[in-house]
């Protein structure tokens, strides 16, 4: 645990998340917990018995998530970190062991660049080298991605740029890291239905999608007896679900031909 910083990443918006998200990693994760960076804007925050310190921003580093991303990267003095979204609320006892068996293998083969402790929904490569890991294949879907996962923390930090959302940031850091692939570096993901190290409801996308709260955080916070008007964000259940039919044809058409660009800018 010496060598890992845990990251979290958040907006000012989403401060309404930070009492439970803390409440909860307190909760279950056993003994010691590492030392805490809260990406935000400019609202601080602290919680008993955690070191949490705000990133140290810049008033134009406030305006970008990824200028933000990058000044909490290059703060972290360890060699490993461990990143959060806000609304990723544990839901069970950390697996600590398996935490630190994800640390040993990548103190000895260097090449592994991150554990992604989710599932993914695509075919991976069954390598067997780390027991309920598959490794990401080169030009796999989210190669990069904000779930929760273990990195080298200058991995991250090379992979970021200034100027991207975080959604940017998991598809356009997906080809800059496939190109390492090529070359031997190694990504890890959690194989489907074996025992995770980290337990939340990754599936809807956290305790919070599209700004709407998802099915069972009313469950999770009378557990912590922690009280929440709903009514202001309101239930991801209540927002129709666009369909294509609704985009333009213009915004049809771009959709369909900027994957071909990228991959374009990043293997041509």
């Amino acid at each position: 645990m010496n060598d890992i910083t845990i990251l979290v990443n958040s907006c000012d918006a989403y401060s309404d998340l930070w009492l439970p998200f803390f409440t909860l990693l307190k909760k279950y994760w056993p003994g010691e917990i590492p030392p805490i960076i809260l990406n935000t804007e400019t609202k601080n925050f602290s919680f008993p018995g955690l070191d949490i310190q705000k990133a140290v921003l810049t008033e134009t580093d406030c305006e970008a998530w990824g200028k933000r991303f990058k000044a909490s990267l290059k703060q972290i003095p360890t060699k490993y970190v461990l990143i959060f979204l806000e609304d990723f609320w544990l839901e069970k006892t950390v697996d600590i062991a398996g935490l630190n068996a994800c640390v040993a293998a990548m103190e000895q083969d260097k090449s592994i660049k991150s554990f992604s402790f989710v599932p993914t929904l695509w075919d991976n490569i069954k390598d067997g080298q780390y027991e309920n890991f598959e490794l990401r294949k080169r030009m796999g879907h989210f190669l990069v991605n904000l779930q929760v996962g273990l990195w080298r923390t200058s991995e991250l930090y090379d992979l970021a740029l200034d100027n991207e959302t975080p959604w940017q940031f998991e598809t356009n850091a997906t080809y800059r890291a496939s190109k390492g692939v090529r070359k031997g570096d190694k990504y890890y993901a959690a194989i489907d239905g074996c025992p995770q190290v980290f337990t939340y409801n990754w599936k809807p996308g956290g305790a919070v999608h599209r700004g709407r709260w998802t099915d069972g955080v009313d469950t999770i916070l009378s557990s912590i007896n922690i009280t929440m008007d709903y009514s202001i964000r309101g239930w991801d259940r209540d927002i129709p679900v666009p369909t294509n039919s609704h985009k333009s044809l213009r915004k049809r058409i771009s959709d369909f031909i900027w994957p071909f660009v990228e991959w374009f800018k990043y293997y041509r």
